[in-house]
């Protein structure tokens, strides 16, 4: 009777905790993940006003390395030849094309430069 007790207490302790654990989980990821994309757009923000006066890749660079993602090297700008500032990471052409495909990038050309960023 009491082996029966003891089970049947831990059947209910553990329904009860993965019904909360897991929507707390879930929560969790959507949360970091918001926030993540607001790092983000707040960081493409600084290159704004750098990119509407006819940017150089020096000034570009310089931006890039005010934001945070850009200091912690997370954070990259490609020019239409193909040079890319900040973040020295190769990227995939798989991963940028399905980007594409999926409207999750955003590209902008203004005065010879060009902005690519993509939500992974």
């Amino acid at each position: 009777m009491r082996r029966r007790l003891f089970l049947v207490t831990m059947a209910v302790t553990t329904l009860l905790v993965a019904a909360f654990a897991i929507p707390l989980a879930l929560l969790v990821r959507e949360v970091a993940r918001d926030r993540a994309i607001t790092d983000a757009e707040q960081d493409q923000a600084v290159l704004v006003p750098v990119l509407a006066l006819d940017p150089s890749p020096d000034e570009l660079a310089s931006a890039i390395e005010s934001t945070d993602a850009g200091q912690d090297g997370r954070f990259a700008v490609l020019l239409p030849d193909g040079t890319q500032l900040g973040d020295q990471a190769e990227l995939h052409p798989d991963a940028v094309r399905l980007a594409r495909d999926q409207g999750r990038a955003f590209e902008t050309e203004h005065s010879g430069a060009h902005l690519r960023s993509l939500v992974a």
